[in-house]
């Protein structure tokens, strides 16, 4: 059959079979399409047969041929492929075996690479011979000149190169120590021996035990070991010995690579000897304090610095918590010392067995309920295997206190509290409550001023101080963590400022019409107004208004509108009231500076009283006659009257404390021809009204005829006019109510007073009147008047009314028009005379 090889230049190579040859492949790569081989070619022998050649031929089993000089020393065991070979001089064997291709023969030395420097062992280059399969003869030999006085366990592997098959054969030498795999005491025992590189892997914990079987026919004995070491026959059979390794100081330190060796020797040939190395492994706990939790933030890790152990910083705040993840053989459990504080830290994930170095993820966690008066705590990680514990401590980081205004706490309402900053007003009991926050509680420090901060004293996490006034304007104090004291929320002010009204003690304001006076009014939160009027007092004026905000208020009064019709008005009280719940009070006057409202005339025999002038007739030729004005006079706070000029007096009393009072002016006949009359407020002098009086002497009299009496007749500029009317009449009977020589008016005569003297008409005439002289109907419509004669031929009565609004019916130029009333009306008489 043809093979192709493909060539690097692309090109292939044809191999054609030969006679005579044998072709060997050996398949190195195969899939269900392809196959990747190496064909190895040789001439056949003339005398072989191809026919016995058997490719499946590949026991793999081993002939060992001792020479008869060494049969007593050298031994093989088919069961175990091994050979114990003795070491006398020319000691050698021989091993036969099969294979279907070529074999390759490894060799090395039990012990580790420490071992391979002992190479004692010479293994030939095969003797091959072919007949149902290739044959192979090797030959074992002593080394020659070998003088390294170590004779470690040969391990020799026989590799057929086309399938890959191995066959594994021992050599040891006779009478050297020989180690073989050892079965450990105790259950979960971590320590191991590697038989084949001769090492015992022993863990740093206390009483670390590991065992080592010896074979040697002479008996064997420790030659030298470490002296952190202890080694001791373990049990003893035959030429078999179990020794105990025990590793007496678990802490030991400067040992080389952690590294020991132990050497044991024939007992009868001392330069026969084995080593055995002991490797020491750490067994100490192996924190990790790389978590998540531990990232700076809230807690920190401080690595241990010579004595002191490694620390972490934990944030005293809700659900804080860190983790450290633990690699352990055998488990650990946790200890915790607080140093006689509160157990405020807790601890998870501890106390499950964790063999041969997993983790343990440990939790540490706060107990809320025991943070107050923390103290830094120690935490001990027992090593259950009994290596090294490790010790870190955790320290509680408090936190700085929040605190916040507790809403509705303050007393009075205008108390505030914004950021640091608190104001409490000068009034008893003053108070504000602020809430404070802080696991491990908080405490007061720092107080300064008459205040007290008061609260219950615990480390409770939430806790409300009553901060309140006692004296003086201003204070301080820190809230700080009852825990750790250093932790301080920011230092809160208070400002306590007085509740003072201010405003102008009195004001003093005219008793009259459209009257005011304004009081400024200071206060710091505002106020609200109230008057006292005094027993019995009216009230005289209004206020602007009653309820005032803060500071800089207007507070305006005015006088009533019907403050001349008032008869008692006293000094008023307003009282401030403070918004400020106990706050000061502000009391002002008002006083009242009386005045005098006016006088009018309320009779007379023939004087008047018109404006400032008052104006009076006396009769020098008689004695006995007085004129008289009797005027009424209205003054708040009451009056007082004077009288100047010859002949002028009062009758009666000069003054009073009434509202009202009446005063009659006299003049004698031989009066003065002018004087003054000065009404003045009793309660207050500078109001006053003075009067000038102008006496007329007259000549003409008139004698009622109602009453009999004779006084001065009053002159206008066409006319005598009575000094005194006559009564009431109806329009029949009012001409008979004057005397001879005097009339009632005509028509005519109003319509003259009308055009031509309005003032004597208003000033002499008409005052005086009844006011029950009522006109019905008609023109007159219901108003005071006197009867004048009656027009177009006596049946049209007429009257001229005191009011002016009718005049007009004798202003138009009609002789026939008037002022028209019923005749049945009951109207005042008065009687004149043509000049």
């Amino acid at each position: 059959m043809p093979f192709t090889r493909q060539n690097e230049n692309g090109t292939a190579t044809i191999l054609e079979i030969a006679n005579n040859h044998r072709y060997t492949l050996a398949v190195t790569a195969a899939d269900l399409y392809h196959l990747d081989c190496n064909i190895s070619v040789d001439d056949w022998a003339d005398d072989g047969s191809i026919i016995e050649f058997n490719p499946n031929d590949d026991t793999g089993e081993l002939a060992v041929t001792i020479p008869d000089g060494f049969k007593d020393d050298t031994k093989y065991d088919p069961d175990t492929r091994s050979v114990s070979m003795s070491l006398k001089s020319g000691s050698r064997f021989e091993l036969n075996t099969t294979a279907t291709s070529n074999l390759t023969v490894g060799k090395k030395y039990v012990g580790g690479l420490a071992a391979q420097q002992y190479d004692w062992l010479e293994v030939s280059e095969p003797v091959v011979s072919t007949r149902t399969a290739l044959n192979f003869a090797y030959t074992f030999s002593l080394k020659e000149g070998y003088t390294g006085g170590r004779y470690p366990r040969a391990v020799l592997r026989f590799t057929n190169t086309m399938n890959g098959n191995e066959t594994t054969f021992f050599v040891e030498a006779v009478s050297v120590p020989q180690a073989d795999n050892t079965p450990q005491p105790g259950t979960n025992n971590p320590n191991t021996f590697d038989a084949e590189n001769l090492l015992v892997s022993l863990y740093r914990t206390t009483g670390s035990n590991a065992h080592v079987r010896i074979t040697c026919p002479d008996g064997t004995e420790v030659e030298s070991k470490p002296d952190w070491l202890d080694v001791a026959i373990d049990k003893q059979n035959g030429a078999e010995t179990i020794y105990s390794f025990t590793l007496n100081d678990r802490d030991i330190t400067g040992v080389p690579e952690d590294k020991g060796t132990v050497t044991f020797r024939n007992k009868k040939a001392g330069d026969l000897k084995t080593d055995i190395t002991v490797q020491l492994l750490d067994a100490t706990l192996k924190p990790d304090f790389t978590s998540p939790s531990i990232d700076g933030t809230k807690n920190s890790y401080e690595a241990p610095t010579d004595d002191t152990p490694a620390n972490v910083n934990m944030q005293i705040s809700d659900a804080n918590n860190f983790s450290v993840s633990c690699r352990s053989m055998q488990g650990i459990e946790i200890g915790m010392d607080f140093d006689g504080g509160s157990e405020w830290l807790k601890a998870t994930g501890a106390n499950v067995t964790k063999a041969y170095n997993e983790n343990a993820e440990l939790t540490f966690s706060l107990d809320n309920a025991k943070l107050g008066g923390a103290k830094k705590a120690t935490v001990t990680l027992k090593n259950k295997v009994g290596g090294k514990n490790t010790v870190f401590t955790v320290s509680p980081v408090f936190l700085a206190p929040t605190v916040t205004f507790v809403s509705g706490s303050n007393s009075p309402t205008q108390n505030t509290m914004s950021g640091t900053a608190i104001k409490l007003y000068q009034v008893t009991g003053s108070k504000v409550s602020i809430k404070a926050n802080a696991f491990g509680g908080t405490c007061v420090k720092t107080l300064t001023g008459d205040i007290t901060v008061t609260a219950d004293d615990n480390y409770n996490a939430e806790k409300t101080y009553v901060v309140t006034w006692k004296s003086g304007t201003s204070a301080s104090f820190v809230i700080a963590n009852k825990s750790d004291e250093t932790k301080e929320a920011a230092a809160y002010s208070v400002n306590a400022p007085a509740t003072t009204i201010t405003a102008t003690d009195n004001l003093n304001m005219n008793t009259l019409v459209n009257q005011n006076v304004t009081n400024t009014i200071n206060s710091p939160e505002g106020c609200t107004a109230s008057v006292n009027w005094g027993t019995g007092g009216q009230a005289w004026f209004d206020l602007s208004a009653t309820n005032f905000n803060a500071n800089n208020q207007a507070l305006k009064m005015t006088t009533k509108s019907n403050i001349t019709t008032l008869t008692n008005i006293q000094k008023a009280t307003i009282t401030l009231t403070n918004k400020i719940t106990g706050g000061t009070v502000k009391t002002f006057t008002v006083t009242p500076v009386y005045q005098f409202i006016s006088a009018e005339q309320t009779s007379s025999t023939g004087n008047n009283l018109i404006g400032t002038a008052i104006n009076m007739v006396k009769m020098s030729g008689n004695s006995g006659y007085h004129a008289q004005i009797t005027l009424k006079v209205v003054s708040l706070g009451g009056s007082k009257v004077t009288v100047s000029g010859t002949g002028l007096k009062l009758t009666g009393a000069a003054s009073s404390t009434a509202y009202t009072a009446s005063y009659t002016l006299d003049a004698a006949y031989n009066a003065a021809a002018s004087g003054t009359l000065t009404i003045t407020n009793s309660q207050n002098a500078g109001s006053k009204q003075t009067y000038t009086i102008s006496v007329k002497d007259q000549t003409v009299t008139y004698t009622s005829k109602s009453t009999g009496k004779t006084a001065a007749a009053l002159e206008t500029a066409s006319y005598w006019v009575a000094p005194v009317t006559e009564g009431l009449a109806n329009i029949n009977d009012a001409p008979s109510k004057c005397p001879d020589g005097w009339r009632i008016p005509t028509a005519v005569d109003a319509r003259n007073f009308v055009r031509n003297d309005q003032v004597g008409l208003a000033n002499i005439f008409l005052p005086g009147a009844d006011p029950k002289g009522i006109g019905i109907g008609k023109d007159a419509q219901g108003r005071v008047g006197y009867w004048t004669s009656t027009i177009i031929d006596g049946s049209i009565p007429c009257c001229i009314t005191v009011k002016s609004d009718q005049w007009y019916w004798y202003a138009a130029n009609k002789p026939n028009s008037g002022c028209s009333a019923a005749s049945s009306s009951i109207m005042n008489v008065r009687c004149l005379k043509n000049k």
